[in-house]
């Protein structure tokens, strides 16, 4: 059983602490959302023995507990700031042309 303790917006990383239950280990994940595959993925600070399936498991937990709102404006603001920097870029592309 995993258990969630705290879930926060460390623009750009998603925070996420907790424990799993059982074997009274603690985890820290520091989680990047990647607007290409609009998944959220492992950053380098989390410790490298934690697998990407875990983490995925850990954001459907919190997606599914009163952090869910943490979450969801997270996503949305990296998707805006995705979209802001492609059309920025086609933009100065086609003003080179």
């Amino acid at each position: 059983m995993i258990l969630i303790y705290n879930c926060e917006d460390r623009n750009p990383l998603l925070f996420i602490s907790g424990e799993l239950l059982g074997l009274n280990e603690k985890f820290n994940l520091y989680l990047f959302y990647d607007e290409n595959t609009l998944k959220w993925k492992k950053d380098p600070g989390t410790n490298p023995t934690i697998t990407e399936e875990f983490c995925e498991t850990v954001v459907e937990i919190v997606k599914n507990s009163p952090h869910n709102n943490t979450i969801k404006k997270m996503e949305i603001r990296d998707l805006e700031i995705g979209n802001l920097v492609k059309y920025t870029l086609e933009e100065n592309n086609e003003l080179e042309d």
